[in-house]
């Protein structure tokens, strides 16, 4: 484990003698400040209750239409992939980043 290196390292070479962290780096300027932004595409569905429906219907399921559901959530991820969908999602990247 980590800690357990520390500790070897410690009784090698002893306590440090300073500690210098990233937050007093950006504070005397050495290091510009980091920021992460999730970039997430927003897909809205037009049925607010989707999730509670479908947890229901999971439960409901036989084996055959268990698979004919796979069935038709492999259609819906094939509409979420297309290309002019990616093409949208490309774009909102590349105008974040610019």
């Amino acid at each position: 484990m980590i800690s357990d290196e520390a500790e070897k390292t410690k009784e090698l070479f002893g306590d440090y003698v300073s500690v210098y962290n990233f937050t007093e780096s950006i504070e005397d300027g050495a290091t510009v400040p980091i920021y992460y932004e999730n970039r997430t595409p927003k897909v809205i569905t037009e049925n607010s209750d989707l999730a509670k429906e479908l947890e229901q219907i999971q439960l409901e399921l036989t084996e055959d239409e268990e698979e004919k559901l796979n069935q038709q959530f492999t259609t819906a991820y094939a509409l979420l992939s297309r290309e002019d969908v990616l093409d949208i999602i490309a774009d909102d990247i590349v105008r974040h980043y610019l």
